[in-house]
């Protein structure tokens, strides 16, 4: 056999021998590669839910169905925008990967000690139940069933998004932002006493809602004013715990009564500082912040109710 032909077989066997390497590295690598359903978080679009408990060191949150409403540990109804994110995140969250197995056990034991217990029932029969955690500063969420200890790093396809965070909102960011919950067909005086201002009172007279002194209306701008009024949300409630430095008395004073005599309060002060919010106090409790020019819309004066036939 000349040397060529030597030279050509070689050349043939060592072919063979790196295709068969490489298909052993690939089927070794494969069977070593941890398998995972990507969904086994995600809830169904149409999975029917009732209840959803969140707790952890700072707060236990219940999110509860009844009477054809979403309500905040039975205080409060949820906000519609927070509500649809939340069922949006729980409907396509997805696994992008288990965590490395150097990774394991710490970011186990993180969730165990510092995450937040998510509780999904239907009727009072579980449905899902799993540790949420993560790091805001590099958009890494995790997920994990307790008794398994395996954390998977998670996913909203084609969002770059910290998906642990409306797991740990506080209780005032999930109540709804409309501070009213009086039935405005029942209203009976409406009155607004600002500073520099003489007051502007709405009274329900003659079988309509007019302005003090002033006897030609425009109804459609009165109407549209209470509407307004009526749809006025805070920016957010605050906590008992939050400090603001305002003034010593308030800038707007709003009064509400309704027909059966039922009042109603919003007291409003200027933040120092601070030229974008104001402070609002309601029913002489809760606290919540309003942007400044949801409220410079409300300051009318009577000939702004004028009609001008």
């Amino acid at each position: 056999m000349n040397q060529r032909k030597k030279n050509i077989r070689l050349l043939i066997t060592l072919a063979g021998l790196i295709i068969l390497t490489s298909v052993s590295w690939y089927l070794g690598r494969s069977k070593g590669r941890a398998t995972f359903d990507k969904f086994i978080f995600t809830l169904g679009e149409n999975r029917v839910i009732t209840t959803v408990k969140l707790t952890n060191d700072n707060q236990v949150n219940l999110l509860e169905y009844l009477g054809g409403i979403w309500e905040v540990n039975g205080r409060h109804q949820v906000d519609e925008s927070m509500r649809d994110v939340f069922f949006a995140v729980l409907s396509t969250v997805q696994v992008h990967r288990p965590v490395s197995d150097l990774q394991k056990d710490s970011i186990a034991t993180f969730l165990e000690m510092k995450g937040t217990k998510i509780e999904i029932s239907n009727n009072g029969v579980p449905v899902v139940s799993y540790l949420v955690g993560g790091n805001k500063e590099k958009f890494l969420t995790y997920f994990m069933f307790e008794e398994e200890r395996i954390p998977y790093q998670m996913q909203i396809p084609g969002y770059l998004s910290y998906i642990s965070g409306i797991y740990e909102v506080s209780e005032s960011d999930w109540r709804e932002r409309y501070i009213w919950s009086m039935d405005w067909s029942r209203l009976k005086t409406f009155s607004i006493e600002a500073e520099n201002m003489d007051p502007l009172v709405f009274e329900y007279k003659n079988n309509f809602i007019g302005v003090q002194g002033v006897e030609k209306m425009d109804t459609v701008r009165v109407m549209d004013f209470l509407q307004y009024a009526a749809n006025l949300q805070a920016n957010t409630f605050l906590n008992e715990s939050d400090y603001l430095d305002i003034s010593d008395e308030p800038f707007v004073r709003i009064r509400v009564t309704e027909i059966a005599n039922r009042n109603y309060s919003l007291d409003l002060y200027k933040i120092n500082n601070d030229d974008q919010q104001v402070l609002g106090i309601l029913n002489g409790d809760e606290r919540a912040l309003f942007q400044l020019k949801s409220i410079e819309y409300l300051l009318k004066i009577k000939d702004d109710f004028k009609s001008l036939d």
